[in-house]
Protein backbone atom coordinates (compact mmCIF):
# COMPACT_ATOMS: atom_id res chain seq x y z
CA UNK A 1 0.00 0.00 0.00
CA UNK A 2 2.85 1.93 0.24
CA UNK A 3 4.41 4.53 3.07
CA UNK A 4 1.24 5.89 5.22
CA UNK A 5 3.75 8.56 7.21
CA UNK A 6 4.54 9.46 3.14
CA UNK A 7 0.08 9.70 2.74
CA UNK A 8 0.06 11.41 5.59
CA UNK A 9 2.37 14.56 5.29
CA UNK A 10 0.92 14.43 1.49
CA UNK A 11 -2.72 15.17 2.92
CA UNK A 12 -4.37 18.37 1.98
CA UNK A 13 -5.05 21.07 5.12
CA UNK A 14 -7.29 23.65 5.25
CA UNK A 15 -10.73 25.19 5.50
CA UNK A 16 -13.18 27.40 4.48
CA UNK A 17 -14.92 29.50 6.99
CA UNK A 18 -18.07 30.90 5.93
CA UNK A 19 -19.99 33.37 7.85
CA UNK A 20 -23.59 33.47 6.90
CA UNK A 21 -26.00 36.39 6.77
CA UNK A 22 -27.98 35.28 9.60
CA UNK A 23 -24.67 35.38 11.73
CA UNK A 24 -23.89 31.64 11.96
CA UNK A 25 -20.38 30.71 11.31
CA UNK A 26 -19.50 27.38 9.68
CA UNK A 27 -16.36 25.68 8.50
CA UNK A 28 -16.17 23.52 4.86
CA UNK A 29 -13.84 21.45 3.30
CA UNK A 30 -12.67 22.99 -0.10
CA UNK A 31 -12.71 19.32 -1.77
CA UNK A 32 -16.19 18.48 -1.03
CA UNK A 33 -17.41 21.91 -2.12
CA UNK A 34 -15.47 21.47 -5.28
CA UNK A 35 -17.77 18.72 -6.23
CA UNK A 36 -21.10 20.71 -5.96
CA UNK A 37 -22.58 17.56 -5.01
CA UNK A 38 -23.49 18.32 -1.51
CA UNK A 39 -24.11 20.40 1.34
CA UNK A 40 -22.01 20.57 4.35
CA UNK A 41 -20.51 22.35 7.16
CA UNK A 42 -19.48 21.77 10.66
CA UNK A 43 -21.10 24.72 12.75
CA UNK A 44 -18.97 26.84 14.96
CA UNK A 45 -20.27 28.32 18.65
CA UNK A 46 -21.35 31.96 16.39
CA UNK A 47 -24.88 32.56 15.32
CA UNK A 48 -27.60 31.27 17.92
CA UNK A 49 -29.79 31.98 20.91
CA UNK A 50 -28.46 30.14 23.74
CA UNK A 51 -27.95 31.94 27.13
CA UNK A 52 -24.85 31.40 29.07
CA UNK A 53 -22.94 29.01 30.00
CA UNK A 54 -23.83 27.64 26.31
CA UNK A 55 -23.65 30.76 24.88
CA UNK A 56 -24.93 31.23 21.00
CA UNK A 57 -24.91 28.63 19.00
CA UNK A 58 -25.46 25.27 20.96
CA UNK A 59 -26.41 22.18 19.21
CA UNK A 60 -26.17 19.81 22.16
CA UNK A 61 -29.36 18.01 22.84
CA UNK A 62 -28.33 16.96 26.43
CA UNK A 63 -26.38 20.02 27.75
CA UNK A 64 -28.37 22.83 26.79
CA UNK A 65 -31.28 25.34 28.80
CA UNK A 66 -33.92 23.16 26.84
CA UNK A 67 -34.66 20.84 24.07
CA UNK A 68 -36.72 23.60 22.07
CA UNK A 69 -33.71 25.54 22.42
CA UNK A 70 -31.41 23.16 20.80
CA UNK A 71 -34.51 22.61 18.13
CA UNK A 72 -34.59 26.26 17.15
CA UNK A 73 -30.72 26.38 17.12
CA UNK A 74 -30.70 23.69 14.97
CA UNK A 75 -33.02 25.32 12.55
CA UNK A 76 -31.07 28.54 12.55
CA UNK A 77 -27.89 26.15 11.41
CA UNK A 78 -29.50 24.98 8.38
CA UNK A 79 -31.07 28.00 7.18
CA UNK A 80 -27.14 29.32 7.24
CA UNK A 81 -26.36 26.04 4.81
CA UNK A 82 -29.54 25.95 2.95
CA UNK A 83 -31.11 23.09 4.39
CA UNK A 84 -34.10 21.83 5.16
CA UNK A 85 -34.48 21.27 8.88
CA UNK A 86 -37.37 18.51 8.34
CA UNK A 87 -34.44 16.69 5.91
CA UNK A 88 -32.17 16.11 9.17
CA UNK A 89 -31.67 12.29 10.30
CA UNK A 90 -29.74 13.11 13.65
CA UNK A 91 -27.15 10.71 14.95
CA UNK A 92 -28.39 8.47 18.22
CA UNK A 93 -24.61 8.10 18.84
CA UNK A 94 -22.80 6.48 21.86
CA UNK A 95 -19.20 6.36 21.23
CA UNK A 96 -19.66 3.09 19.26
CA UNK A 97 -18.67 2.11 15.84
CA UNK A 98 -22.30 1.08 13.99
CA UNK A 99 -23.73 3.00 11.12
CA UNK A 100 -26.88 3.29 10.05
CA UNK A 101 -28.24 3.76 6.57
CA UNK A 102 -31.19 6.62 6.87
CA UNK A 103 -33.45 6.70 4.58
CA UNK A 104 -36.75 9.51 3.18
CA UNK A 105 -38.84 7.90 5.58
CA UNK A 106 -36.79 8.64 8.70
CA UNK A 107 -36.70 12.49 8.12
CA UNK A 108 -36.81 14.47 11.20
CA UNK A 109 -35.60 11.31 13.33
CA UNK A 110 -34.03 12.82 16.14
CA UNK A 111 -34.94 16.33 15.32
CA UNK A 112 -38.27 16.54 15.46
CA UNK A 113 -39.14 13.25 16.60
CA UNK A 114 -37.46 10.54 19.02
CA UNK A 115 -36.08 7.84 17.51
CA UNK A 116 -38.37 4.78 16.19
CA UNK A 117 -38.05 1.28 17.17
CA UNK A 118 -36.84 -0.10 14.45
CA UNK A 119 -33.79 1.99 14.68
CA UNK A 120 -33.49 2.34 18.83
CA UNK A 121 -30.52 0.43 18.78
CA UNK A 122 -27.63 3.21 19.03
CA UNK A 123 -24.95 4.12 15.93
CA UNK A 124 -22.80 6.83 15.68
CA UNK A 125 -22.34 6.44 11.35
CA UNK A 126 -24.37 7.24 8.85
CA UNK A 127 -25.15 6.72 5.54
CA UNK A 128 -27.44 7.25 2.20
CA UNK A 129 -27.78 8.20 -1.09
CA UNK A 130 -31.34 9.43 -1.04
CA UNK A 131 -31.22 13.61 -1.62
CA UNK A 132 -34.39 14.07 0.57
CA UNK A 133 -32.18 13.13 3.62
CA UNK A 134 -29.31 15.36 5.17
CA UNK A 135 -26.89 13.42 7.72
CA UNK A 136 -26.61 15.22 10.93
CA UNK A 137 -23.52 14.45 13.57
CA UNK A 138 -23.54 15.93 16.98
CA UNK A 139 -19.66 17.03 18.35
CA UNK A 140 -17.50 18.66 21.55
CA UNK A 141 -14.31 16.94 20.63
CA UNK A 142 -14.83 13.92 18.66
CA UNK A 143 -14.19 13.36 15.37
CA UNK A 144 -16.24 14.00 12.21
CA UNK A 145 -15.80 12.41 8.77
CA UNK A 146 -17.44 13.19 5.86
CA UNK A 147 -17.39 11.34 3.06
CA UNK A 148 -18.42 11.44 -0.87
CA UNK A 149 -18.95 8.73 -3.58
CA UNK A 150 -19.24 10.93 -6.35
CA UNK A 151 -19.68 7.73 -8.86
CA UNK A 152 -22.85 6.31 -6.33
CA UNK A 153 -23.99 9.29 -4.99
CA UNK A 154 -23.90 8.26 -1.56
CA UNK A 155 -22.39 9.88 1.17
CA UNK A 156 -21.66 8.70 4.40
CA UNK A 157 -21.17 11.16 8.34
CA UNK A 158 -19.98 9.82 11.44
CA UNK A 159 -19.31 10.86 14.95
CA UNK A 160 -16.00 9.37 16.24
CA UNK A 161 -14.76 9.37 19.82
CA UNK A 162 -11.16 8.01 20.71
CA UNK A 163 -13.20 4.41 21.19
CA UNK A 164 -14.51 4.87 18.36
CA UNK A 165 -11.78 5.76 16.61
CA UNK A 166 -9.39 3.05 17.61
CA UNK A 167 -12.61 0.69 17.28
CA UNK A 168 -12.90 1.81 13.21
CA UNK A 169 -15.59 3.90 12.83
CA UNK A 170 -14.42 5.73 10.03
CA UNK A 171 -13.51 2.13 8.63
CA UNK A 172 -17.09 1.16 9.56
CA UNK A 173 -18.94 3.74 7.85
CA UNK A 174 -16.93 3.53 4.20
CA UNK A 175 -17.80 -0.56 4.98
CA UNK A 176 -21.56 0.84 4.79
CA UNK A 177 -21.33 2.50 1.61
CA UNK A 178 -19.64 -0.14 0.15
CA UNK A 179 -22.39 -2.59 1.20
CA UNK A 180 -25.30 -0.50 0.91
CA UNK A 181 -24.22 1.47 -2.67
CA UNK A 182 -21.58 -0.55 -4.26
CA UNK A 183 -18.57 2.12 -3.40
CA UNK A 184 -15.15 1.84 -4.47
CA UNK A 185 -12.98 3.70 -1.58
CA UNK A 186 -10.78 4.72 -4.71
CA UNK A 187 -14.00 6.83 -5.52
CA UNK A 188 -14.45 8.33 -2.01
CA UNK A 189 -13.90 12.01 -1.34
CA UNK A 190 -13.15 12.35 2.56
CA UNK A 191 -12.49 15.32 4.75
CA UNK A 192 -11.55 15.09 8.77
CA UNK A 193 -13.43 17.97 10.08
CA UNK A 194 -12.60 19.73 13.39
CA UNK A 195 -11.68 17.69 16.73
CA UNK A 196 -9.65 18.04 19.78
CA UNK A 197 -6.15 18.14 18.20
CA UNK A 198 -2.65 15.83 19.37
CA UNK A 199 -1.92 19.52 21.18
CA UNK A 200 -4.44 19.09 23.64
CA UNK A 201 -5.89 15.43 23.67
CA UNK A 202 -3.81 13.89 26.75
CA UNK A 203 -4.74 10.70 27.75
CA UNK A 204 -3.97 8.07 29.92
CA UNK A 205 -2.48 4.60 30.08
CA UNK A 206 -5.55 2.98 28.48
CA UNK A 207 -6.02 4.54 25.09
CA UNK A 208 -2.42 3.99 24.56
CA UNK A 209 -2.86 0.37 24.82
CA UNK A 210 -6.03 0.51 22.76
CA UNK A 211 -4.18 2.16 19.80
CA UNK A 212 -0.92 -0.04 20.39
CA UNK A 213 -3.71 -3.50 20.08
CA UNK A 214 -4.82 -1.56 16.35
CA UNK A 215 -2.31 0.30 15.14
CA UNK A 216 0.79 -0.66 14.02
CA UNK A 217 3.90 0.34 16.19
CA UNK A 218 6.48 1.70 13.24
CA UNK A 219 3.91 4.66 12.94
CA UNK A 220 3.58 7.55 15.54
CA UNK A 221 0.74 7.82 16.75
CA UNK A 222 1.11 9.25 20.16
CA UNK A 223 3.99 10.87 22.36
CA UNK A 224 4.94 10.96 25.66
CA UNK A 225 3.42 13.87 27.89
CA UNK A 226 6.85 15.70 28.92
CA UNK A 227 5.52 16.99 31.73
CA UNK A 228 3.48 14.96 33.24
CA UNK A 229 4.92 11.14 34.06
CA UNK A 230 2.04 8.29 32.80
CA UNK A 231 0.48 10.29 30.22
CA UNK A 232 0.75 10.81 26.44
CA UNK A 233 -1.01 12.95 23.95
CA UNK A 234 -2.87 11.06 20.84
CA UNK A 235 -3.59 11.87 17.21
CA UNK A 236 -7.27 11.39 16.56
CA UNK A 237 -6.17 12.55 12.92
CA UNK A 238 -3.50 10.59 12.14
CA UNK A 239 -5.63 7.63 13.35
CA UNK A 240 -8.73 8.63 11.71
CA UNK A 241 -6.43 9.56 8.35
CA UNK A 242 -5.02 5.59 8.98
CA UNK A 243 -7.84 4.09 8.63
CA UNK A 244 -8.40 5.75 5.64
CA UNK A 245 -5.42 5.02 4.31
CA UNK A 246 -6.40 0.77 4.90
CA UNK A 247 -9.94 1.41 3.59
CA UNK A 248 -7.83 2.05 0.20
CA UNK A 249 -8.42 6.47 -0.11
CA UNK A 250 -6.43 8.61 -2.27
CA UNK A 251 -4.90 11.13 -0.48
CA UNK A 252 -5.46 13.20 -2.96
CA UNK A 253 -8.93 13.29 -1.94
CA UNK A 254 -8.48 13.92 2.11
CA UNK A 255 -8.45 16.87 3.47
CA UNK A 256 -7.94 17.47 7.42
CA UNK A 257 -9.98 20.42 8.41
CA UNK A 258 -7.36 20.98 11.25
CA UNK A 259 -9.14 23.52 13.44
CA UNK A 260 -8.28 21.82 17.08
CA UNK A 261 -11.82 21.96 19.24
CA UNK A 262 -10.03 22.53 22.62
CA UNK A 263 -7.69 25.33 21.33
CA UNK A 264 -10.37 27.61 19.55
CA UNK A 265 -12.42 28.91 22.43
CA UNK A 266 -13.88 32.02 20.69
CA UNK A 267 -14.99 29.70 17.98
CA UNK A 268 -15.80 26.15 18.93
CA UNK A 269 -16.90 24.22 21.80
CA UNK A 270 -15.09 21.51 23.62
CA UNK A 271 -16.20 19.01 26.32
CA UNK A 272 -12.44 18.55 27.64
CA UNK A 273 -12.27 22.14 28.20
CA UNK A 274 -15.48 23.05 29.70
CA UNK A 275 -17.07 20.64 30.56
CA UNK A 276 -20.57 20.10 31.32
CA UNK A 277 -20.77 23.71 30.91
CA UNK A 278 -20.06 23.43 27.20
CA UNK A 279 -22.28 22.84 24.59
CA UNK A 280 -21.68 21.34 21.09
CA UNK A 281 -20.94 21.38 17.55
CA UNK A 282 -22.63 19.27 14.57
CA UNK A 283 -21.84 17.91 11.28
CA UNK A 284 -23.88 18.14 8.45
CA UNK A 285 -24.07 16.51 4.50
CA UNK A 286 -26.78 16.09 2.15
CA UNK A 287 -26.55 15.22 -1.22
CA UNK A 288 -27.96 18.15 -4.05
Amino acid sequence: MGDFNAYFDSIHRGYTRVDAENGVTYFTAENLAQTGLVRHGFTSRLGGISKPPYDSLNLSWTRCVSVEETRKNVAIACDAMGIKKEDLVVVNGVHGVDVHKAVHGERGMGYESSYRPQVDATFDGLVTNEKTVCLNTIHADCTPVFLLDPAKKAIGLCHSGWRGTVMGMARNTIAAMEEHFGTDPKDLIAAIGPNIGKCCFEVSQDVVDAIRNGYPDDIVFYTPDEGVEGKYHADLVKLTAYDLYQKGIKAENVTIMGLCTCCEKELLYSFRRDGKQGGAMNSFLQLI
